[in-house]
């Protein structure tokens, strides 16, 4: 007994349904609509059923949980790979259908490892930039790259890692949603007819599943869920496949303790190229971290908060927190009579960032603007801040103690936190004080990140 899952609205029309029984050899059935379960129901009734190939939009179990498992399953594939044949007709990008209808974000990461804050001499970043400036070679020599498994504790820079490794080979970043299909009615549907994109279409693309431990549990769907993320990673290279597209993937967990428990053959020899433990950055890179954030900050002072400044006098409808630096530089920037003139005669166009390029290049707003970063700049003590670090949680510690504290994503936080104070508060921010308050992430997770020190002894640390 046939059941076809058939969205394709071409396999509707009289040549479609012809076309679908001769593509999965079934052309001496009969070919029903199941519009319903009677119809199923009348067909076991009368002992047609074993004669007819029963055909829907939906699985069978739609219409009856007594019909699930019953029937061969088959998934028809559209008629163009992922889209249907009307979308093809339309002119429809697959890109498009992939980011719209699969909730998968795809585009060209800007970032390298140029960007990458890590210890760039060490002999395990290296081997890694040697593997990414050999990988097109290796493959045309039939050894492709699988791709990477990258675990750390949340905030150490995975789904950055990812970015910067589809950056450095120039390649589109395509991140699998696994909620997206967990939760949707046909997940091994919905998963064939995502990596259909790479069946049919060529370029190269690294394809990120992140957070892979989430879905990861007890549960018989989630186990057949990685039996299939498993076997696509084992085939996707087989050029017997026939899958056009070149795909590197890059799978993250934040912890492997209990997936390794479970779930070993995930760390088979073989399923991935290069497992790596991204850690803690030392007292070196943390100061290069902060650097890199307060840079960040300043950047985004003068795209975006100059700019709003000068919207705010053209408006005249702003009252600046009292006895704060936004104070002081709205009122030295409104008090400035050449300033005020030029933003009054020049047309507020749709959004403040238009406006400020209208007049941005004129001399004394120029001069304006010099004046208020250079007096106003955002800065930090950041030797000051990474003693206080360590004076405070060095003890607390109970993996490598040479390690600072703090997570990437947390000197972000901790940078964005001083940003925000500095321009906003009445007081001056004590980093002692504001250290004591922002307890760091590995202290609470000192026991985790024991075992799971121990589950990656063979993975590269960076």
């Amino acid at each position: 007994m046939f059941y076809i899952k058939v969205e394709d609205e071409f396999y509707y029309t009289d040549n479609g349904k012809r076309e679908l029984l001769e593509k999965y050899n079934l052309s001496n059935y009969e070919l029903i609509f199941a519009k319903n379960k009677d119809i199923i129901l009348d067909a076991f009734e009368d002992g047609t059923v074993e004669n007819k190939v029963f055909f829907a939009p939906y699985l069978p179990e739609k219409l009856s949980p007594t019909f699930e498992g019953i029937f061969d399953l088959i998934r028809a594939e559209n008629y163009k790979g992922l889209m249907t044949k009307k979308q093809y007709e339309m002119g429809m990008k697959e890109v498009d259908i992939l980011r719209d209808k699969l909730g998968a974000n795809i585009y060209t990461p800007k970032n390298t490892f140029e960007d990458y804050i890590v210890e760039k001499s060490s002999l395990n970043f290296q081997n890694l930039m040697s593997n990414l400036k050999i990988l097109k070679d290796r493959a045309e020599f039939g050894l492709p790259t699988k791709g990477f498994f990258l675990t750390g504790v949340p905030g150490t820079g995975k789904t950055f890692f990812a970015k910067c490794v589809a950056g450095e080979l120039n390649r589109m970043l395509v991140e699998l949603n696994l909620s997206f299909f967990i939760n949707a009615d046909d997940t091994f549907g919905m998963l064939d007819k995502f990596f259909s994109f790479f069946k049919y279409n060529d370029g190269e693309y690294v394809l990120l599943i992140d957070e892979i431990e989430k879905m990861f549990n007890d549960s018989p769907k989630a186990k057949q869920v990685l039996g299939y993320l498993l076997t696509t990673l084992n085939e996707f290279h087989d050029k017997s496949r026939g899958n056009k597209a070149d795909v590197l993937f890059i799978a993250t967990a934040n912890n492997v303790t209990e997936l390794a428990g479970k779930n070993p053959e995930l760390f088979r020899k073989g399923r991935f190229d290069l497992s790596i433990y991204l850690t803690n950055p030392n007292k070196e890179k943390a100061e290069e971290t902060f650097e890199n954030y307060i840079k960040m900050y300043r950047k985004i002072f003068i795209k975006e908060s100059i700019p709003m400044f000068f919207h705010k006098i053209k408006m005249q409808n702003f009252i600046p927190p009292e006895q704060t630096r936004v104070e002081l530089i709205y009122n030295e920037l409104n008090e400035n009579i050449e300033l005020k003139k030029i933003i009054n005669e020049t047309e507020y166009k749709k959004d403040k960032i238009e406006f400020y390029q209208q007049i941005e290049n004129n001399e004394i707003v120029k001069k304006a603007v010099e004046n208020i970063t250079t007096k106003y700049e955002f800065a930090i003590n950041t030797t000051i801040l990474i003693t206080e670090v360590f004076a405070n949680y060095r003890d607390e510690i109970k993996t490598d103690r040479n390690l600072f504290p703090y997570v990437p994503a947390e000197i972000q936080a901790i940078v964005s936190e001083l940003f925000n104070d500095f321009y906003f508060s009445k007081n001056e921010t004590n980093l002692k004080d504001f250290v004591i308050l922002n307890k760091p992430l590995i202290i609470s997770m000192s026991s985790a990140i024991l075992d799971m020190n121990g589950a990656t002894t063979s993975f590269i640390k960076l």
